[in-house]
């Protein structure tokens, strides 16, 4: 069985740990191993709407690996 789970490390970066529990299909004997990496964050972008009386937009993006989230405001042509 193999289980991925992720942890936050900074605002560009995951840190993947995979798991598996292994068993020798002739003799029956177990083990775990485990292996790490960084990894990018996996992005989900969330529109949050203009911004009234501001020439801006705000976007919620959040990993969808390791839950970090941040809301950033962006330009918009159109004044709300």
């Amino acid at each position: 069985m193999r289980l991925k789970t992720y942890q936050y490390i900074d605002p560009g970066i995951c840190y993947e740990t995979t798991h598996w529990d292994i068993e020798c299909m002739i003799c029956g004997e177990t083990w775990e191993i485990e292996s790490y990496r960084m990894t990018s964050h996996n992005w989900v972008c969330e529109d949050l709407g203009h911004i009234p009386g501001e020439t801006l937009h705000r976007y919620r993006n959040t990993c969808t690996q390791c839950g970090y989230s941040i809301i950033t405001d962006e330009f918009c042509s159109l004044l709300h």
